[in-house]
């Protein structure tokens, strides 16, 4: 959906996020699936959107966390 390279080259500051007026935000957790605790790639992604339709990745903490049983 996003690529890296639109990331990095559109990366703003913490003080230039103040300025921007947001619609919405959102925080999407996508757990593995199955039986296996070990290798499953877990989403942890907070997200927004502005009045003016531009998203923003406020934070990504994606990674092989396994099942909890």
């Amino acid at each position: 959906m996003w690529q890296r390279p639109w990331i990095t080259s559109n990366r703003i500051s913490a003080a230039q996020l103040r300025g921007v007026d947001l619609a919405h935000i959102v925080v999407e957790v996508d757990p593995p699936g199955g039986v296996s605790t070990v290798g499953d790639e877990t989403s942890i992604v907070a997200v927004t959107r502005d009045r003016d339709g531009y998203l923003y990745i406020f934070n990504d903490r994606s990674g092989n966390y396994g099942a909890v049983a």
